[in-house]
């Protein structure tokens, strides 16, 4: 019988891929036999290998994919299945685990317990282009168990700025800000019964803000989410400061007993952003009339005789010059009555051009 074992070992050993023979006895799962090339998928030498798998070749998975293994392996020990078919992560003694295809099959018994053969392919391996690819995105890519929260995957540019360089049984909360639950505000919370979202988020532990552009996807069998993240923190705080600076423009222009109108330039495009109630008043106009006139219409109100000097001050004024103060005169209200206006003016430069 020993002699028949050592055969069986050596023609085990000269087949080619990554095999293991295992027997099932107490609950445990005892390895028979192991092809070479098996410890190297986790890193490990074969004294390494053997090492974690003595007790329980399990000891080899994730924790957090035990339950999954062992739900699979039943079906296949209790009849109901012929094969099992299922990805799930192993150890790795340099990247933290690893993703392994297992496909195994019952071969029969041995004192009554079920032996299995299983084959394993280092999908981790197959999937290591599409990695470098997002490794070189500058937004943070991360992939998250629906069910577990589980950090499946983060690209290099998420793995930069994590808090662990390893996130093996690690929940994204957890990897991401340190926490023991779910963030506040949590994106995953937005899904509902949507399989795609498109959101802006403000992150409350650091007061950055993110484009998350989020979607459904089945990541080695698994139901997960994919989330990209960008940062826009700097774009975000700029538009508040603007939008800060615009109504408090407009509350300074509400008390000032004159007509001041304001104008932004932009990709060569003048729009008036803001007029005071004198303004509105002297025109004859509301201020959604004084807002929505585009400024060919506001440079036709001048009086023939003025118009063309008055455009040439306009303009210098807009190409960030200083005219001199021109009087001229205006056509106010539907009436068309003419008042003598001076109209003189100044520019501000902005943080955002």
């Amino acid at each position: 019988m020993k002699r028949s074992m050592e055969e069986l070992r050596e023609l085990f050993e000269s087949v080619p891929g990554n095999i293991v023979i295992y027997r099932f006895s107490e609950g445990k799962m005892q390895t028979l036999f192991c092809s070479p090339g098996v410890p190297a998928i986790s890193g490990l030498s074969r004294e390494e290998y053997k090492e974690i798998v003595k007790n329980d070749a399990s000891d080899i998975l994730l924790p957090n994919d035990r339950d999954l293994f062992a739900k699979h392996a039943a079906g296949l020990l209790s009849g109901s299945r012929d094969e099992m078919d299922c990805t799930f992560r192993i150890c790795h003694k340099t990247y933290g685990f690893v993703w392994v295809h297992a496909m195994a099959k019952k071969v029969g018994e041995l004192a009554g317990d079920p032996i299995l053969l299983a084959s394993f392919l280092n999908t981790s391996r197959e999937a290591e282009m599409p990695s470098v690819l997002l490794d070189h995105d500058t937004r943070k890519i991360y992939v998250v168990d629906k069910r577990s929260y589980d950090l499946l995957y983060a690209n290099a540019r998420a793995l930069a700025d994590g808090k662990y360089a390893d996130y093996s049984n690690m929940p994204c909360h957890k990897f991401v800000r340190g926490r023991g639950e779910p963030c506040p505000g949590c994106p995953i919370r937005q899904f509902r019964d949507r399989d795609s979202i498109s959101i802006e988020w403000q992150d409350p532990d650091n007061d950055k803000y993110y484009q998350i552009d989020a979607f459904s996807v089945s990541w080695y069998g698994r139901a997960a989410y994919v989330f990209i993240n960008d940062d826009i923190t700097d774009r975000r705080k700029a538009q508040i400061s603007l939008e800060q600076e615009k109504d408090s423009l407009e509350n300074t222009l509400r008390h000032i007993p004159a007509g001041l109108c304001v104008y932004r330039l932009a990709n060569g495009n003048v729009h008036r952003i803001a007029a005071s109630p004198y303004y509105c008043g002297m025109m004859q106009m509301s201020e959604r009339e004084a807002l929505d006139e585009d400024l060919a219409d506001f440079i036709g109100r001048v009086h023939p005789d003025e118009r063309s000097n008055f455009a040439k001050d306009f303009e210098t004024l807009a190409h960030g010059g200083r005219p001199a103060p021109s009087v001229c005169r205006f056509r106010c209200g539907e009436a068309g009555k003419w008042r003598w206006l001076c109209f003189d003016g100044n520019t501000v430069p902005q943080t955002d051009g």
